[in-house]
């Protein structure tokens, strides 16, 4: 009896080990009222024998599907296949968010197809990206609904399926009001239909939420850096409207590929749709989730990560398209090529640092300072976009420390802005939050595109750089009175309390 564990003794009940002692002495305390205990969790805490004298009725929790070593636990019945086929959805999102932007602007300068005269290069570009925005803003709050509905599989394969159509058709338009509208606004409901997937909520656990949700901004990270490579040599061997039907093939073999490896049926999270037939929960229209989602903006630091995805989604807009658009106003028009090959290098050169900085900033972000970094990356992104407006000529070699700088700022704020959010937000009101980041990230857009666009043209080609540099100057000086306030803040507490 007192030398249970140790393996040479045996009394009536056979040993079992340290563990299950433990085990047993754990369940005896709460069994006693010693400890608070739960039906449930009593029973969690014994193993099931009939020999050992335990119920059958007593059920051990059910091992979760894991990933990389355990590293990711994922919700039962997803098979890791599952996840790897949504690690890969969203590298293919970011690799066609930047393919597609860029391509955009080279389609609409080149000669062989709609050669805009530089001097409106900048409104058309606007104009075209006005009607994709309203289109998007219209369409995002019905995609979950949609998701709902039809069921992952089904969505996603449209979704790949109208952008690669998208893409196909666009080469062969003569006009852009209406074809080149048409195929942009059918190319952005395949792309809203990839980007607001669900699946990263109805794979991965909720003890894992964090770390998924690193990986797959990572996953992103990669996609827009190979874009950029492929993108190079795609030009230095095909033409434009060639490398449009490259990438819609590729689109179209992996919508089946990836349709195969997508869990099949409509929703996974039940808990939550259960908690709602029950009474427990209650639904919320589009509108008051997002009020919700701004009000949690009185948390300095969410707001702080609000700034961060406004400065952050222009940025992003600011290197995918706007840089092939300033690049090609110091080249001759016999030179379209050399300047989207320039161009398409200083823009591999930004993202391959962000990249580099997201690995590295995900290992050792929660050793760090998150003011410091905050205010590190700000820093970044303001010399960058000085020296940019400074150097004026994307030819000169200096613009390689600009693209350098723009990139530790650029990447640095996509991850503080979802970090942030993870750490200060409610996990009830979580979504909420990532709703309104949503609306922040397209009303950047809007303001980037389309009157960057306009005063591209009007008054100077630095004007979306002028507009983004005078943002991160607002950002930096919430940020700097936002940590002097919390020290007068800290200093009144130690004052009280002596």
């Amino acid at each position: 009896f007192f030398f249970q564990a140790e393996d040479g003794i045996r009394d009536a009940q056979e040993s079992r080990g340290l563990g299950d002692v433990y085990k047993r002495q754990v369940h005896g305390a709460k069994m006693n009222g010693k400890m608070p205990c739960e039906e449930d969790e009593c029973h969690s805490l014994v193993p099931t024998n009939e020999k050992h004298g335990i119920s059958p009725h007593d059920k051990l929790p059910k091992e979760l599907p894991e990933v990389f070593g355990g590293y990711i636990k994922l919700n039962e019945d997803i098979q890791p296949r599952n996840y790897y086929a949504l690690l890969v959805i969203q590298f293919l999102s970011g690799y066609l968010h930047v393919i597609s932007e860029s391509m955009f602007a080279m389609i609409l300068a080149s000669p062989e197809y709609f050669d805009v005269p530089r001097d409106r290069i900048g409104r058309t570009c606007a104009n075209v990206h006005i009607f994709e925005l309203a289109y998007k803003i219209l369409l995002s709050p019905i995609t979950g609904f949609l998701y709902d509905f039809f069921g992952r599989r089904q969505m996603l394969f449209c979704g790949f399926f109208i952008c690669a159509m998208g893409m196909i058709l666009t080469p062969m338009q003569s006009t852009i009001y209406p074809g080149l509208i048409f195929c942009r606004i059918l190319y952005c409901q395949g792309q809203l239909a990839i980007i607001l997937n669900p699946l990263l909520a109805d794979y991965v656990h909720k003890n894992s939420k964090g770390k998924a949700t690193g990986l797959t901004m990572m996953a992103g990270s990669i996609g827009c850096f190979v874009a950029t490579l492929s993108q190079r040599i795609m030009l230095s061997y095909f033409a434009i409207g060639e490398s449009y039907f490259c990438i819609s093939s590729i689109l179209l073999l992996m919508a089946f590929a990836l349709s195969y490896n997508v869990k099949a049926g409509r929703y996974f999270d039940r808990s939550r749709s259960e908690a709602t037939h029950e009474g427990q929960g209650e639904k919320i229209d589009v509108l008051q989730s997002l009020l919700i989602g701004f009000k949690l903006t009185k948390n300095s630091w969410i707001l702080l990560s609000f700034f961060s995805a406004f400065i952050a989604k222009g940025e992003s807009y600011l290197t995918s398209n706007v840089m092939f658009l300033w690049t090609r106003t110091f080249y001759e028009a016999d030179d379209s090529k050399q300047a989207n090959l320039r161009a398409s290098s200083l823009v591999s050169i930004q993202y391959g640092t962000s990249l580099l900085q997201s690995l590295i900033l995900t290992t050792f972000l929660d050793k760090l300072s998150k003011k410091g970094l905050l205010f590190g990356f700000n820093l970044c992104l303001i010399i960058g976009l000085a020296s940019i407006i400074l150097i004026h000529d994307p030819r000169n070699d200096f613009m390689i420390g600009s693209m350098v700088l723009m990139g530790v700022g650029v990447g640095g704020m996509y991850v503080m802005t979802y970090f942030l959010i993870a750490k200060y937000a409610p996990e009830e009101h979580r979504g909420k939050a990532y709703g309104a980041l949503s609306v922040v990230g397209h009303v950047s857009l809007v303001l980037c595109s389309f009157v960057g666009g306009y005063l591209f043209d009007i008054w100077t080609k630095n004007a979306q750089f002028i507009i983004y540099l005078g943002f991160s100057v607002i950002a930096i000086t919430f940020l700097i009175y936002f940590v002097l306030s919390g020290k007068k803040k800290d200093k009144e507490e130690e004052q009280k309390l002596l």
